[in-house]
């Protein structure tokens, strides 16, 4: 065997004798020990800026008769080491063995090469003297580089659709503009008028059915002329815990943004960015709770907020029963419908300028908040405002000179002095949830309750208990809109009249 390290030695003596002989035949094997030591077979390794999620690996042999750890620098951390047993190797004692060490790499996309030294620490405590840790290098291509443009909008693109993985891609030999998913500024367009360097960019960008493991990548922040972006559907996404990451937080112009179905769990801190956003649709995510930075004072020009849909697990029947870890389970269900934690329920009811909220298909627990004319923090109705009563899609809106206006119509007295909640909301569900308890006035009295299809996405709740044994459902339902109708005469059908 091999046991025998350097400094040392050993003999064996080996006795032969036959049937007719008297002396043995005797003969000695002697065996000198092993250095110790540490030998990179494979150096100077040079990767590629880009590769397919689950093919960007390279190994390295290494000769070895010691143990070591891999040490790569925290600040270089774009390599990475698949954990190994080496010891579990090195089985024949001081017998060198090789040792393949597999990595992994992050796609490149700056337009600078970038370099990093992996280190190989021995672990030789107690040992004699100690080993010298041994080095070498890994390099990395640069990416083209972008600058935005007609041109750098085409390179991000197909940039974005290789990090991403995305199953639906376009033909990029053809135009941009016939690209699918891509919708570019036109001359037509007014804000061409104004800004002459719109033309030919990328307005409006889809791109779905990707297969990621990262956060929204680097690229995004070169789409500098994009007012809406969509990435639609990740594979897998239940069983990923992603942020959007900062770069896509950059670009500040975006109205619209979508992400939906991606494996979301958080939103980046420098999301507040973006102050233009009218329109924010996370559903489909899993947060557990409602990000704390949704809030009117970061995004005042919101009007769409979705957050519908973020169960991990489409369905867990009782929550008080499920063997599933709650912090699996997605679906909102840590957010509380009242306190001062930022993330409540309560903070979105105050938001004036929101049309539309969507809350529902999630795991959301405990009775609406009962906010009243006493409860800090929201204005009232006055007597004298007006809510949206119905749309007329044949006038014309004198702000903006196209199809479509509210007709407005005088509140009830009864509503004045009353909180003001989602005062321009269209749209409000919440349905699908483990709600209980009893429905607020401000719900059942709303000016815009018959709208909100009330029977189908507020009263409808899931009929399963929540995860203190409570048994979702409302206890006070109406049973007919009569009592509304008192309120809001204007309201009533004409066929009722």
């Amino acid at each position: 065997d091999s046991a025998v390290m350097a400094g040392g030695m050993r003999t064996a003596l080996v006795q032969g004798v036959s049937e007719d002989q008297t002396l043995p035949l005797d003969f000695r094997v002697s065996q000198e020990g092993y250095e110790r030591f540490i030998e990179v077979l494979d150096e100077d390794i040079e990767v590629p800026n880009y590769g397919e999620y689950g093919k960007r690996t390279f190994d390295v042999r290494v000769k070895t008769n010691v143990p070591f750890t891999v040490k790569i620098p925290a600040e270089k951390r774009w390599v990475f080491h698949e954990t190994q047993q080496i010891g579990d190797i090195l089985n024949r004692g001081a017998r060198p063995r090789v040792i393949t060490l597999r990595f992994t790499w992050d796609n490149n996309s700056r337009p600078e090469e970038r370099e990093t030294e992996v280190e190989l620490t021995p672990d030789t405590e107690g040992e004699g003297a100690p080993l010298e840790p041994q080095r070498f290098s890994i390099r990395q291509g640069a990416a083209e580089e972008i600058v935005p443009g007609v041109k750098g909008d085409s390179l991000t693109i197909i940039a974005i659709y290789r990090s991403m993985n995305s199953d639906v891609h376009p033909d990029f030999t053809e135009k941009m503009a016939n690209w699918p998913g891509v919708t570019l500024w036109e001359a037509t367009d007014d804000e061409v008028e104004e800004h002459p360097e719109l033309l030919g960019r990328v307005r409006k960008f889809q791109i779905k059915f990707v297969y990621t493991q990262e956060d929204i990548p680097f690229e995004f922040q070169y789409l500098t002329a994009a007012e809406e972006i969509s990435v639609f559907s990740c594979a897998n996404k239940q069983f990923k815990s992603l942020s959007t990451g900062p770069y896509i937080c950059m670009l500040e112009q975006l109205k619209s943004l979508q992400i939906f179905s991606f494996g979301l769990v958080e939103l980046h801190e420098d999301f507040t960015k973006l102050k233009n956003l009218e329109a924010l649709d996370l559903s489909g995510n899993n947060f557990n709770e409602i990000p704390a930075i949704l809030t009117p004072e970061n995004f005042p020009k919101l009007k769409y907020l979705d957050l519908a849909g973020n169960r991990r697990p489409s369905a867990l029947g009782n929550l008080n029963e499920t063997p599933r870890d709650p912090e699996e389970w997605g679906g909102l269900w840590k957010t509380p419908m009242t306190g001062y934690n930022g993330q409540n329920v309560q903070n979105l009811l105050k938001w004036e300028n929101l049309e539309y909220l969507n809350l529902s298909n999630n795991y959301m627990q405990g009775t609406l908040p009962n906010i009243t004319k006493y409860t800090a923090g929201f204005p009232k109705w006055q007597a004298g405002d007006q809510y949206r009563y119905r749309w007329d899609s044949k006038k014309i809106d004198p702000e903006t000179g196209k199809k479509g206006v509210w007709e407005m119509h005088d509140i009830p007295a009864q509503l004045v002095g009353q909180p003001k909640i989602l005062p321009n909301a269209t749209r409000f569900s919440v349905n699908l949830n483990y709600l209980n308890g009893r429905l607020p006035d401000w719900v059942l009295y709303h000016p815009m309750l018959l709208r909100w299809a009330p029977e189908t996405l507020i009263f409808n709740q899931e009929r399963w208990n929540d995860k203190n044994g409570r048994i979702s459902g409302f206890t006070n339902v109406p049973e007919n809109p009569d009592y509304y109708y008192e309120w809001y005469p204007e309201q009533i059908p004409d066929e009722i009249e």
